[in-house]
């Protein structure tokens, strides 16, 4: 990116060298990266700079908008998507001024988001050039260290001293399914993460896939085997069995600040859904219209509610409140009423290789007994990894094992303080070291779409930015 400062300025020691004021450091070159550092230039002084640390080749795009495939569409409608929450209509004036008619109500590809968001930051930098330098350091980070001024260290030994840290790696790659087996991990045929670039093209037109989860991630496996002209059986198998729902006609209303309590809270959201209706609307707008509400009412629920939530709720509420583009809706009824495509639900007990085919013991859900079942290939698509002492990310593993930073008690993400700030083993409260997005999901629940994560970023640049 021409408009960056380029590396970041090294001594001989690997300790950066910056004549500036402030040195802020993000970690994640993704959305949330990318959307904090163009906060910070739209509020920074003379005096500040930032650098970038990004493992990949591309800003902006994450594991959401690096797909390939140009028929992963967006869940929120074009109208909506806009990079900044002063300025929600911002993706769709930029659409329009490039050319493209597509309507505010459209569901946009993920791909053409991730070049916008990468507009927006050019964009940013550009306007800033001279007064506050952005810097991209290309590596993986593999340690956090703690202290008056935070450092980071990369894996080709690199160390970066910051005054400030912002953590911004997005969602964490899935964790394995229940019971699979060192043999069934290292198949050809096994694909652990559905978002690593073209993995599907591997799979034979005429082979049987077993998908492992049935949220979204499950809904855009599905359209890119569909697209690629796939003919062999797609099985799909997940704890309770629901699939998203189907975006329809928006009909905005507003509903006034919830009841307090989980049980009142829910009853009261079914009388609405139920009267919905009456008035012109459907339970899709019911959703839409608590979605103001979401993060104050997770604050206001007790650790136990919060639990009872996760463990009764969730699953349902996942798929009424994150749903696809019709298009997508339309794929998935297609393959189910064809027979192709077929979900059920249960838990996998065991998944094992053998004789160039993995055996998959489940144990239907409502059922005591087990049921055998084979198949060529296997995606996982159980969504982002939760518990953060189990991770594979290099950075945030051995920063939990460092005692940097530690899980939350619901293993959703980081613990984090109210201003995100984390929070060490010792549940010591970081002065210069924060979490934004997804990482902060215990805290705040409804972090991970681009709504949420807009304002996130603008109130962290103003934390950051404060001496």
């Amino acid at each position: 990116m021409g408009a960056f400062a380029g590396k970041a300025s090294l001594d001989a020691a690997g300790f950066g060298l910056y004549p500036w004021g402030m040195h802020i450091g993000i970690i994640g070159g993704g959305f949330s990266g990318c959307l904090l550092a163009v906060q910070l230039l739209r509020r920074a002084p003379v005096g500040t700079a930032i650098t970038i640390i990004e493992s990949g080749d591309a800003l902006g795009r994450g594991a959401a908008y690096g797909t390939v495939n140009p028929e992963h569409l967006l869940n929120v409608r074009a109208g909506n998507m806009g990079a900044f929450p002063d300025d929600v209509r911002n993706f769709h004036a930029w659409l329009s001024a490039s050319g493209d008619p597509s309507p505010a109500s459209a569901f946009m590809s993920r791909m053409r988001y991730g070049e916008y968001v990468g507009h927006v930051l050019r964009a940013a930098v550009a306007e800033q050039a001279g007064r506050v330098p952005v810097s991209l350091v290309t590596g993986v980070a593999r340690a956090l260290h703690p202290g008056a001024q935070p450092a980071v260290g990369l894996e080709d030994g690199r160390r970066l001293v910051f005054d400030r840290i912002a953590l911004c790696f997005g969602n964490l790659p899935p964790g394995p399914p229940p019971g699979l087996t060192d043999a069934a991990r290292n198949s050809a045929r096994y694909l652990h993460d559905a978002w690593k670039a073209r993995g599907l093209d591997a799979i034979p037109a005429h082979g049987d896939v077993l998908i492992v989860g049935s949220g979204l991630t499950m809904a855009d496996v599905v359209q890119s085997l569909v697209s690629r002209k796939h003919s062999g059986k797609i099985n799909v198998i997940s704890r309770h069995g629901y699939v998203p729902n189907r975006h329809e006609t928006a009909k905005p209303m507003t509903m006034e600040r919830p009841t307090s309590g989980l049980r009142a809270l829910f009853r009261d959201f079914r009388r609405a859904a139920q009267a919905a209706p009456s008035t012109g609307h459907d339970w899709r707008d019911v959703v839409d219209a608590f979605r103001p509400w979401t993060i104050e009412t997770w604050r206001r629920l007790s650790s136990a509610e919060r639990r009872r939530f996760l463990r009764h709720v969730r699953p349902l509420w996942e798929v009424h409140r994150h749903r696809v583009a019709p298009a997508i809706a339309d794929t998935l009824t297609s393959v189910r009423e064809s027979g192709q495509l077929t979900v059920a639900a249960g838990r996998i007990v065991s998944i094992d290789w053998k004789d160039g085919a993995f055996g998959i013991m489940v144990r239907p859900r409502g059922e005591e007994g087990l049921r055998h079942l084979a198949s060529s290939w296997i995606v996982n698509c159980t969504g982002p990894q939760g518990d953060y002492s189990q991770t594979t990310n290099p950075l945030v593993r051995t920063a939990v094992e460092a005692g940097a930073i530690r899980p939350d008690p619901l293993q959703l993400g980081l613990d984090v303080s109210d201003d995100c700030a984390v929070i060490d083993a010792k549940g010591v409260v970081s002065p210069n070291i924060f979490a934004v997005g997804p990482p902060t999901r215990g805290a705040f629940w409804e972090i991970t779409s681009v709504p949420d994560i807009r304002r996130a970023c603008a109130q962290m640049a103003e934390t950051l930015l404060k001496s």
